[in-house]
């Protein structure tokens, strides 16, 4: 978790310089540089307690909150919000 966060910040940075209306190349980015951290997580999915899944896929959509700039909504209402699969969905 600790990459992704890393990933995150970068990320930030980045979309500083990008404007917000450039939903597309913000969810690109997101796609190829943090989607991967996630997705490696596959093997040892099963052997994380609920806590540590729920804590996951909330680091998740936390980096979708970033890339659709909707901050202050909870996680459910980002997924619906931005239309995109949840962690589950991918794994």
């Amino acid at each position: 978790m600790r990459n992704v966060r890393k990933v995150f910040n970068e990320m930030k940075t980045t979309y500083h310089t990008m404007p917000k209306d450039d939903v597309y190349m913000r969810r690109k980015i997101f796609l190829a540089y943090a989607l991967p951290h996630f997705l490696w997580l596959f093997c040892i999915w099963f052997f994380f307690t609920d806590k540590k899944k729920e804590q996951i896929e909330h680091v998740f959509c936390l980096g979708l909150k970033l890339v659709y700039s909707l901050n202050g909504w909870d996680d459910f209402t980002t997924l619906v919000l931005s239309q995109e699969k949840s962690l589950r969905d991918y794994l």
